[in-house]
């Protein structure tokens, strides 16, 4: 469920507080496609949880507004717990729509099947939420950004010949952060550095963790090239470079988050 809360979270909110803008009658967008390995190490009531995961997605770009776009996200991950390993698979989609120059509003719909031999488990999980992501320029290239997000997971049946099984986990979720940005075009050009605060609580079902906040930041490279096409026609496409640490606590857990991204 939590990785499932952060795509959704990444794909409203953190995708697109950093977009640079492209505007132009004459303009067409491309399509984009991201790649962001994770790795995220846990302390909690002294064991450890290590998880990779590999969220990949494919988006498609209006020509009349670059921060318009359907996107489908695959997020793949592999956790081990104390020597226990799991694995999952999602699919999700997500649909941002500017609402001005300056707030984006991202509905989103996923799926998971998640699954471990170790602790012979096998379950499936929906999930739907809505991120606003509002920016408010500053001076000299900063930017401060605000993400919402309120979304409601829940599993779902598995069916296995005449067996059934729901473990019956239901839980609307609130995240909620604020970035600040910086370019850095008057030192080193086309390079940004984020730095946000994000609160993650869970309400509904019990869970042994229902409330975490994460600390972090990123350098990152983002440029919009412009090919010319013709004297009335030119072609935008995006390129992304971005890495990221972040510290996570709770009252029960403790530990760090490494992401590397790719957008192109």
């Amino acid at each position: 469920m939590a990785k499932s809360v952060e795509s959704d979270f990444t794909s409203g909110f953190l995708d697109t507080a950093t977009k640079r803008k492209v505007s132009s009658a004459s303009t067409k967008n491309g399509n984009t496609i991201s790649i962001s390995p994770t790795y995220k190490s846990l302390e909690v009531d002294d064991k450890s949880s290590s998880s990779y995961s590999l969220p990949i997605s494919y988006s498609f770009v209006s020509d009349e507004n670059i921060d318009r776009k359907f996107s489908i996200s695959l997020p793949i991950s592999y956790t081990e717990v104390e020597g226990a390993t799991s694995y999952s698979l999602g699919l999700g989609f997500s649909y941002s729509l500017p609402i001005n120059d300056s707030w984006i509003v991202t509905p989103a719909l996923s799926y998971t099947i998640a699954g471990s031999a170790d602790l012979a488990t096998l379950a499936q999980l929906g999930g739907t939420s809505v991120t606003s992501s509002y920016t408010y320029e500053l001076p000299n290239k900063h930017r401060i950004s605000m993400g919402n997000m309120v979304g409601y997971y829940t599993t779902l049946k598995f069916y296995n010949g005449d067996y059934a099984y729901d473990p019956g986990i239901t839980n609307t979720v609130f995240r909620n952060a604020l970035m600040y940005s910086l370019d850095t075009n008057n030192i080193v050009d086309n390079i940004s550095v984020d730095i946000y605060a994000i609160n993650t609580k869970y309400t509904g079902t019990e869970l042994y963790n229902d409330s975490y906040n994460e600390f972090g930041f990123s350098f990152g490279y983002n440029k919009v090239n412009i090919n010319i096409l013709s004297e009335t026609e030119k072609y935008a496409y995006k390129k992304d470079l971005k890495l990221g640490l972040s510290y996570l606590t709770s009252d029960k857990e403790k530990g760090i988050k490494i992401n590397f991204g790719f957008t192109f």
